[in-house]
């Protein structure tokens, strides 16, 4: 699946693919990978996704042929898209409040698929990455850190050994499993079904 979806964009062997799925809305924060992409010959790049940056990101692929517009994926695809790509990029706007306090489902099939993140330095998903060393965060919401977090991941061995990591995780402790076990016992306290203290 992972060729045929790289075949499917005609994303060469041996280049780099980051892939964003998700909204496109204010809140995400585009234009570093955007605005890096294009001055790196070897690196492409494709976004998933419906909102009013729609039209930011069209943009950006009518100036560099290695941008890819995906819009609406379906659910059912997100995971061959992740599998396909060795990198996955979210971007979170600082200046939104609710952009410190989630992690995004894009992360979890990271996970689970063993792909590095790429993240701005924002929220609760830079931390986790900081934490568990799965991926690269950004010095910056800019388009030079989004350069050197590229340049960086576009090593193999680097790139290889994050990914090792973000596999270990997904297989281990960050996945549905592990997250339905604890949900229900969030609901078992919420409901008094069980002793919380």
């Amino acid at each position: 699946a992972r060729w045929s979806v790289r075949g499917e964009l005609s994303v060469p062997d041996g280049a780099l693919l980051t892939v964003y799925i998700g909204q496109l809305t204010p809140d995400r924060l585009l234009s570093p990978v955007l605005d890096a992409v294009p001055r790196l010959p070897d690196v492409w790049l494709a976004v998933g996704g419906t909102g009013p940056r729609a039209e930011e990101v069209r943009g950006a692929a009518e100036s560099c042929e290695r941008v890819r517009v995906l819009g609406q994926v379906e659910l059912a695809r997100v995971a061959a898209f992740v599998a396909a790509s060795d990198v996955v990029y979210y971007g979170l706007n600082a200046s939104d409040p609710n952009a410190y306090y989630f992690m995004p489902n894009l992360a979890f099939f990271a996970l689970a698929i063993g792909r590095p993140l790429m993240v701005t330095p924002v929220g609760e998903i830079a931390e986790f990455v900081r934490r568990k060393r799965c991926g690269v965060v950004m010095e910056a919401a800019t388009s030079a850190a989004a350069l050197d977090a590229l340049r960086l991941l576009s090593e193999d061995g680097i790139r290889s050994g994050l990914a090792q990591r973000a596999r270990s995780l997904g297989e281990g402790r960050y996945n549905w499993t592990h997250t339905a076990s604890d949900l229900l016992g969030v609901y078992e306290c919420l409901f008094n079904v069980k002793n919380c203290i």
